[in-house]
């Protein structure tokens, strides 16, 4: 049934474009109650599914570069696969998804594929050592927009319509991609780096960068200095984004499709990463969903050091709901990374804490309205993770609706109250999860 329904859909989706015919646009959702956790399938390899829970699916995977897969001759990790081969993928794993699953497809490698099938190279988005070139231009977008939209016509031809577009790009952009050669930084390529930006990118660098000169950035900028060039920077990488990526899957499906990338967010006031630095206020970003990550093996930052497991634990829960309700005060349209439970737990330590202070964060982030949540962490999970998460996931998509409506003007998590805050959630979580009706 599936396969002709998809079939029709493609065809008449064909007719109407050769008639001239334009198609029906829709904005996309601005808030949906219902919550779905979507699964990375490299995650889960073979488990998937994982256990029965309504709204728990896989990712349909879209593989931009072979990475670690059999190559062809003359490729590398970094070549572009072919987008037919792209979109086959697809196909085969939206075949498997169950009638009216949510399809949250997931574009890896986007933005890193290069191509090597023409007489010169066609670059990523940020290739390594012409940072100040992509800095000033905005990117390197010609080959991945074209790339991203063969492959979305494929699949829009098909009709598969994507519910979701997750964003996994992190390369570049930032202060240390200056001066990078052969994946280390040279002090006098970085040198050679931030005076040729200044000369590139002069027209687009903002007042107060441009005015400060290269000097700024040089030998040692401050934090106040690397924190404004890193909002700079970030802005122009969502440019990029939204020319290579954003702007060709809407084209191809006819409509604004939700989309968010990895650590690209929104920001109501000024919070701290796990090493310490600031992160700034962020009133607008290219995604139309910001995507804060919630992993509690962060706690191996900077920030955290020399803490006992516990303390630490509490703190970096703390923080990583912070940067969340961060991202929510200013809209609803949150959709965090998470990790499996055991992900990070330090040798020796507590993993039934572990488990429920991973727990207590999802059910802080869906009470305050988060609806999409997105799980990779690079490994399977075990037998026990998986019963644990499933009986944690039954439980927060069975709370009512009033129980987990968004609501603006969330204020910050006051940091030095972490451990009663963890503590307080945890206890609301086991009650939660405790109260289920057991299994048959």
């Amino acid at each position: 049934m599936k396969h002709w329904k998809r079939h029709l859909g493609g065809w008449l989706a064909c007719w109407a474009g050769g008639l001239g015919l334009a198609p029906m646009v829709s904005e996309a959702t601005t808030h949906d109650e219902d919550l779905v956790v979507y699964l990375d399938r490299a995650d889960m390899a073979s488990q998937l599914p994982p256990y029965e829970v309504s709204g728990v699916v896989p990712m349909v995977r879209l593989q931009f570069h072979y990475g670690h897969r059999p190559k062809r001759q003359g490729t590398t990790f970094h070549t572009a696969r072919p987008d037919f081969e792209i979109a086959r993928d697809a196909l085969r794993q939206f075949d498997a998804l169950p009638d009216g699953t949510p399809v949250g497809l997931f574009l890896h490698g986007v933005g890193d594929a290069e191509s090597i099938m023409g007489p010169e190279l066609e670059p990523v988005l940020h290739p390594e050592g012409r940072s100040p070139e992509a800095l000033a231009r905005g990117g390197f977008v010609d080959f991945t927009q074209d790339l991203v939209r063969r492959v979305m016509q494929r699949l829009n031809v098909e009709n598969i319509q994507p519910d979701f577009v997750i964003l996994d790009y992190e390369t570049g952009w930032r202060k240390g991609a200056l001066g990078r050669r052969d994946g280390e930084v040279n002090p006098v390529a970085y040198r050679e780096d931030v005076e040729k930006l200044w000369q590139l990118a002069r027209d687009v660098l903002p007042a107060r960068l441009r005015e400060a000169g290269p000097e700024l950035m040089l030998p040692y900028p401050s934090v106040e200095a690397t924190m404004a060039f890193h909002a700079w920077s970030l802005r122009r990488r969502g440019d990029a984004l939204a020319t290579a990526v954003y702007e060709p899957v809407d084209a191809a499906f006819g409509r604004r499709v939700a989309a968010s990338n990895y650590l690209d967010q929104v920001r109501a006031w000024t919070t701290t990463d796990l090493n310490g630095w600031p992160q700034p206020v962020v009133e607008a970003i290219a995604a139309s969903w910001s995507s804060p990550q919630a992993y509690l093996a962060d706690m191996r930052g900077k920030r955290y050091h020399g803490m006992p497991v516990k303390s630490g634990l509490a703190k970096v829960w703390a923080d990583q709901r912070d940067e969340i309700r961060a991202a929510l005060s200013w809209s609803p349209n949150v959709a965090p990374w998470y990790s499996r439970p055991d992900y990070g737990c330090p040798e020796g330590a507590d993993v039934e804490a572990w488990r429920w202070a991973w727990a207590a964060g999802l059910l802080h982030d869906r009470t305050h309205g988060v609806c999409r949540m997105l799980f990779f962490s690079a490994g399977g999970w075990s037998e026990d993770e998986l019963a644990f998460a499933g009986r944690v996931f039954t439980a927060i998509r069975a709370m009512p609706a009033e129980a987990t409506a968004y609501r603006p003007n969330i204020k910050p998590v006051p940091i030095e109250e972490a451990d009663a805050w963890l503590a307080g959630w945890v206890e609301r979580t086991k009650h939660l999860i405790n109260s289920q009706p057991a299994e048959p």
